[in-house]
């Protein structure tokens, strides 16, 4: 299993090396807020809820980017997030059922946001640590392997090269 601490690490530092100064966490931020606004359109598409079609591939790209960018959110403010087991706590698994587990990632998103823009450092940890939790949560309502979904993200992360500033 990928460590994913270490892995935005070595993220944070490829952003250095080519050209992406620490500019506070701004663009983490901006970043993470809109990869959880893409999960939730991901998911409208899969679902049917939108004007085009999506598929669960699509959707399940979408989830682990909003983990992988929270770690890297993370690793950006020198922070390691802890892992925190899932307890199940909706109904049956479907896509049509999953809308409120999607719903608390997006909040848990804003929540991580309004803490960082009200400058609450010790909140910080703990919010990214509550986005990963409800991507997880979200993630077992869909019987998705997250764990696996996230390595196959991170291989296209790792191959396509970085875009230079």
């Amino acid at each position: 299993m990928i460590d994913l601490n270490d892995t935005a690490a070595q993220i944070v530092k490829k952003f250095r090396a080519n050209g992406f100064e620490d500019d506070g966490g701004i663009r983490q931020v901006l970043a993470l807020a809109e990869e959880a606004g893409e999960m939730v359109g991901a998911y409208r598409r899969w679902t049917g809820r939108a004007r085009r079609t999506g598929t669960a591939d699509e959707f399940r790209a979408e989830l682990a980017d909003v983990v992988i960018t929270a770690y890297v959110t993370a690793a950006e403010q020198g922070a390691r997030l802890a892992v925190i087991p899932v307890r199940f706590m909706y109904r049956e698994p479907s896509p049509e059922n999953a809308w409120p587990a999607v719903l608390d990632v997006f909040e848990a998103v804003n929540v991580f946001v309004n803490d960082w823009r009200n400058y609450e450092p010790a909140a910080l940890s703990a919010a990214l640590e509550q986005v990963v939790y409800c991507a997880r949560q979200l993630a077992t309502v869909l019987d998705i392997d997250l764990d696996a979904a996230v390595e196959a993200k991170l291989g296209e992360v790792f191959t396509r090269g970085w875009r230079e500033k």
